[in-house]
């Protein structure tokens, strides 16, 4: 969401910078272009990054979930492997539920991680 807002406050001090440069040849518009334009870049691609990194972490969780509640291990050496597994993933699923409550407006985290079990 925070985001968003960003994204939108940079393309405005970009466009106000373009019209500035047009009715004064003040260098200070030329910063407010510079800046917005930084930012506008920065904003839009973290909101690109975290839109398709997080919705393919959950599809990873969940397959990775599903394959090991089903699996039955053979060995020792394989049911420590599937612990260590089984450790790592609730570890992500901890880490992404609290940043979605945490940092609600900034992670772009869909509304169904809070839905995921962990796997026991």
């Amino acid at each position: 969401m925070y985001w968003w807002i960003i994204l939108a406050i940079s393309a405005t001090a970009i466009v106000a910078g373009i019209i500035g440069t047009c009715y004064d040849d003040c260098s200070n518009w030329f910063v407010s272009i510079i800046s917005g334009a930084c930012a506008f870049l920065i904003a839009g691609m973290v909101i690109l990054i975290l839109s398709i990194q997080r919705p393919q972490e959950i599809a990873v969780f969940e397959q990775q979930k599903a394959y090991i509640e089903s699996h039955m291990s053979k060995n020792d050496i394989e049911d420590a492997a599937l612990t260590t597994k089984k450790i790592e993933l609730n570890d992500w699923l901890y880490n992404a539920q609290y940043q979605y409550e945490h940092f609600k407006g900034w992670n772009l985290c869909p509304d169904n991680i809070k839905e995921l079990q962990a796997i026991k």
